[in-house]
């Protein structure tokens, strides 16, 4: 990728190819392919080590949009998911998939990092 992502588009083609690059298989997921996803995260990650990551990619903040909008089954399918044990946040652009990358080390850590990506939305109960 040649320029700074400025689209939810273009964030997330640069997370996959971050998450790619540390070895982790990456698939893209769309609730309009997958049967009963509503509200599905965009990406679905799998580390070498077998941990998994779902992530909600929204565009990178910006002064006219600081925070991408999470629809209400987005928020319900991520809240069901946490209070189930399921790694699973929402990233605004690619520096939130760096802070994850490099807590590699076991699932509590992921789901820590992601616990506290997700306390800067107010509707995220964990």
């Amino acid at each position: 990728m040649n320029s700074i992502p400025t689209t939810e588009k273009q964030a997330e083609r640069a997370v996959v190819e971050l998450f790619e690059l540390y070895g982790w298989e990456v698939n893209v997921m769309r609730e309009d392919i997958h049967v009963g996803s509503k509200g599905i995260p965009d990406l679905m990650m799998v580390s070498p080590y077998g941990l998994t990551l779902h992530i909600e990619m929204k565009r990178p903040a910006s002064p006219r949009n600081p925070k991408g909008r999470v629809r209400k089954a987005q928020k319900a399918r991520l809240i069901e998911w946490r209070r189930r044990g399921v790694a699973c946040c929402v990233a605004d652009g690619v520096g939130y998939g760096l802070k994850i990358l490099v807590r590699l080390g076991n699932y509590s850590d992921i789901m820590e990092v992601c616990d506290r990506l997700m306390a800067e939305y107010e509707w995220w109960p964990a």
